[in-house]
């Protein structure tokens, strides 16, 4: 899914355990798509690098929209934060360093990568055992698919009322 539902997510976790930490929580939530990613967006950038002033926006977006990784490595970064085994180190980090909220963080990072698996699909799709096992479900990628992402949505939308009302 998109960030700002990520973020949303990790807030109304937060709200969910009566947590005042709206912020970390919205951080760890979008964390695996902002360290993910970041390869992704650079190599695509520096592909994009030759193309004159006049098209290079052009040219950036036609390879950021074409939904495949450059190399391996920005494949492997994504895969690899999107993976339960990031979310346990995260964990395990997040106990060591932020002991009274450690909790918090680590269900919202775990719910990106849970709310990944329906929403994403071919290179995208969430690899749940990267590296050990290249294993996913075929979701459906929410940016093509209407349905899916206001269906999720409108889902968010119909929870976070509930935990308001704690």
């Amino acid at each position: 899914m998109d960030i700002l539902y990520h973020a949303v997510s990790g807030i109304a976790i937060a709200k969910s355990i009566q947590s005042p930490d709206f912020g970390g929580a919205a951080i760890s939530a979008i964390l695996p798509d902002i360290v993910g990613i970041i390869p992704f967006y650079a190599i695509k950038f520096m592909e994009a690098s030759p193309a004159p002033k006049t098209t290079f926006i052009k040219k950036y977006t036609h390879l950021l929209l074409s939904n495949k990784f450059a190399n391996t490595f920005d494949s492997t970064v994504y895969r690899a934060t999107h993976s339960l085994y990031a979310a346990v180190m995260f964990a395990a980090a997040m106990y060591i360093f932020f002991r009274e909220q450690w909790v918090l963080y680590s269900v919202s990072y775990l719910s990106h990568i849970l709310i990944d698996i329906p929403t994403h699909e071919g290179d995208f799709a969430t690899r749940i055992f990267y590296p050990s096992s290249d294993f996913h479900f075929r979701g459906s990628n929410w940016s093509t698919n209407p349905k899916r992402f206001l269906s999720f949505w409108l889902a968010l939308v119909l929870i976070i009322p509930l935990l308001w009302q704690r």
